[in-house]
């Protein structure tokens, strides 16, 4: 999986300014995703995967450097706004309908919400620890020689006679 802040910013425009989202903050989100997600796991969603990890904490990292900038609390947590007022005007959102259900931190931008969706579909059904990759070529059968025989268990006394 070859990833990098070219590709990024060509799959995801709104992060083409390399002032408000310079390369080496791209590559450190790419780089850290990547580290993060098993490309036999995630499979050919593994690059989405990383992307769409990475916009969502730029995103973060965005408005953290927006909050220094402004003389605020840079990297405050906060979570969805769902009702703001000002004077005797006030506006609310259901943020529940949008929000992916123990996505946690996730459904503070879309794109970790995008992110959390796909990480429990790749994260749907069982997976075997342990098992050496299969090498055999499109020809020849697979040998049970490959198959996992389970955790080592005590031989015990037959205690039934």
């Amino acid at each position: 999986m070859a990833v990098s802040a070219a590709s990024f910013r060509q799959a995801f425009p709104e992060f083409a300014s390399g002032t408000r989202y310079p390369n080496a903050v791209v590559d450190f989100w790419l780089a850290l995703a990547a580290k993060l997600i098993n490309p036999s796991r995630w499979g050919n969603l593994a690059e989405t995967g990383v992307y769409l990890y990475a916009a969502h904490n730029l995103v973060l990292e965005r408005q953290a450097v927006d909050a220094a900038e402004r003389g605020a609390v840079p990297g405050q947590a906060t979570g969805a706004i769902n009702n703001k007022s000002v004077d005797k005007v006030s506006v609310g959102y259901d943020t529940a309908g949008s929000a992916e259900e123990g996505g946690g931190q996730y459904n503070t931008t879309i794109y970790g919400q995008r992110y959390y969706k796909l990480v429990k579909m790749v994260g749907i059904g069982g997976i075997q620890v342990g098992v050496p990759m299969p090498t055999a070529s499109a020809n020849e059968e697979l040998s049970s020689q490959n198959a996992w025989v389970g955790p080592w268990t005590p031989n015990f006394p037959n205690m039934n006679g």
